[in-house]
């Protein structure tokens, strides 16, 4: 999961790609590398709720919707494509065609997040998101995970870093709408390729909810900022139907 951090979105016919965003006013400096460093591949069924999708990542939070981050899918409505869930190496698991996206409408930098409905019942497990508000669970070792650009699933701890911190690499971190992780030399950490994975943290009865959708470092040698979910939740649960699709 280790390679350079550049804003991209590219969305054509079926071809979906994506990157780790910069964040709106970082400038990141290319990067070579191929996964996280000090990461450790997943297990079958380990993250059954971890989606491919193609060159970024995203993760399911009901039977019908993916949330990954804005480069990878930067519009909203009708949307064509395939998208691989509940695997542990790229284009393996659930296969799932695309129907509907909602991009944040606020744009990126009120949030990096796009909603994506696909069109069967995803078979393994949702992951649960925070609950608005809830900041309890910023501290000790988070996990993130994403796919980056090699075939194995890739997981990781990440240390929570307090925003005063963060800053000294991210002096434009925003401490309402991010949640910052890692540690100083990017190592471990995410980079091109896992945006749109989950920032993962353990409830008390060790079950994985994710707090934050990975987004941006600087040249994947930094801590890493994910969009903080416990600023966003109830925003995103408001276009969600009872069923848990996309609202139209």
């Amino acid at each position: 999961m280790r390679r350079p951090l550049r804003l991209l979105a590219v969305l054509a016919g079926v071809v979906l790609a994506c990157a780790l965003l910069p964040g709106p006013q970082t400038v990141v400096s290319p990067v070579t590398g191929e996964r996280i460093i000090g990461g450790q591949q997943a297990a079958p069924g380990q993250f059954p709720f971890i989606a491919d999708m193609n060159t970024c990542t995203g993760f399911a939070i009901t039977q019908y919707v993916v949330v990954t981050v804005a480069a990878c899918i930067p519009t909203s409505g009708p949307i064509t494509g395939t998208i691989y869930i509940g695997g542990i190496n790229k284009r393996e698991g659930q296969a799932e065609p695309l129907v509907w996206s909602i991009a944040n409408p606020e744009g990126i930098a009120q949030g990096n997040w796009t909603l994506v409905e696909v069109r069967d019942p995803i078979l393994g497990t949702p992951v649960k998101i925070v609950d608005q508000g809830d900041t309890s669970m910023h501290s000790g070792t988070l996990t993130a995970a994403g796919f980056g650009t090699t075939p194995p699933l890739m997981y990781t701890g990440m240390p929570y870093v307090p925003a005063a911190t963060c800053r000294t690499q991210i002096p434009d971190l925003n401490a309402v709408l991010e949640v910052c992780s890692g540690v100083a030399t990017g190592t471990p950490g995410p980079c091109q390729g896992d945006p749109g994975g989950p920032l993962l943290a353990k409830s008390p009865a060790g079950t994985w909810v994710a707090i934050g959708v990975l987004s941006r470092n600087v040249g994947c040698r930094s801590y890493s900022a994910s969009s903080d979910l416990s600023a966003m939740s109830t925003k995103i649960k408001s276009y969600l139907t009872a069923d848990g699709r996309l609202r139209r």
